[in-house]
């Protein structure tokens, strides 16, 4: 099957730039969607994939967006940033199947699925009780883009501006970025 996805580029721009580069694959073959698996899924709960390393297409992990950070996990069909904890985003993500809550704040929402709910459902049923690895391999076959599909040079990798007072972000103390 077939999913489509929007992308949250003005609220999530250094996720929304990974997640299109990584679907047209022109960053190599190491980091493309195309024949990657999704390797946690989590019934009720989340599909996972992403690259089989650690980096990004900036060769290392990337900070969080804040604008997506504000962003709600509250409806199924949400692109999610998933990472180790705060500014550590790489190559992976996860489809939200249903409302979390307990992830707002900590993790980016970037997207969201506009066609195709049936295979993110088809997906999850590939979940198996007390294990997060999947029933069944579930391979991407082909990503791609649609359109608004060119590359934003302006978007990089790390926060330009940081906040001057530290807070707590999945049981660490940083100074959140702010743009």
């Amino acid at each position: 099957g077939r999913m489509e996805f929007v992308l949250y580029a003005r609220e999530s721009p250094r996720h929304a730039e990974k997640f299109r580069a990584m679907c047209t694959g022109e960053r190599g073959e190491k980091l493309t969607f195309t024949g990657m698996s999704f390797y946690r899924i989590i019934d009720q709960f989340i599909d996972q994939a992403g690259v089989h390393a650690t980096s990004s297409i900036w060769g290392g992990s990337f900070d969080d967006d804040p604008g997506g950070l504000k962003l709600k996990h509250e409806k199924p069909g949400l692109l999610s940033a998933a990472n180790s904890g705060p500014d550590s985003n790489t190559g992976h993500f996860s489809i939200v199947v249903a409302p979390a809550p307990h992830l707002d704040g900590s993790y980016t929402v970037f997207g969201e699925l506009v066609q195709g709910a049936d295979v993110m459902y088809a997906i999850n049923r590939q979940a198996v009780k007390g294990r997060d690895r999947p029933y069944a391999k579930v391979v991407v076959q082909e990503a791609g883009c649609l359109s608004t599909c060119e590359p934003r040079p302006d978007v990089g990798p790390k926060c330009k501006t940081r906040a001057e007072v530290e807070t707590e972000v999945q049981q660490r103390r940083l100074k959140p970025c702010l743009d």
